[in-house]
């Protein structure tokens, strides 16, 4: 299991035909076995999503991995934020559960596998 993966697109009739947009998706894994692979900065930060504590940022010597930390310290204590979240929470909660109860009527072997179920 490695702590990150990274996907181009790609022509899907022909998997060997790059895209070549310059678009590039990583996806990080926090429970990644490979830390010999990545950068100690990176490790920090991985463990930093995991608990997002002080003691985390006094652990690590990352200039970055404090101004994140300042950043969601300032959003915790933000009250206009936490109100924003959480209607933003709530909108997409709500898209969600609206999306799979478009399917509900359908046999699951039938929406297993659309990109909303």
């Amino acid at each position: 299991m490695n702590h990150d993966y990274t996907f181009v697109p790609c022509y899907k009739e022909d998997r060997a035909i790059d895209l070549e947009d310059g678009a590039v998706r990583i996806f990080l894994n926090t429970r990644g076995k490979n830390d010999h692979e990545i950068t100690p900065e990176l490790k920090d930060f991985l463990r930093y999503v995991e608990s997002t504590g002080d003691e985390c940022v006094e652990n690590s010597g990352s200039e970055r991995l404090k101004k994140i930390h300042a950043c969601v310290n300032r959003v915790k204590s933000s009250e206009e934020t936490g109100v924003r979240l959480m209607r933003h929470w709530s909108f997409w909660r709500f898209r969600k559960q609206s999306r799979s109860s478009m399917f509900d009527s359908f046999p699951s072997n039938q929406t297993k596998h659309h990109k909303y179920s």
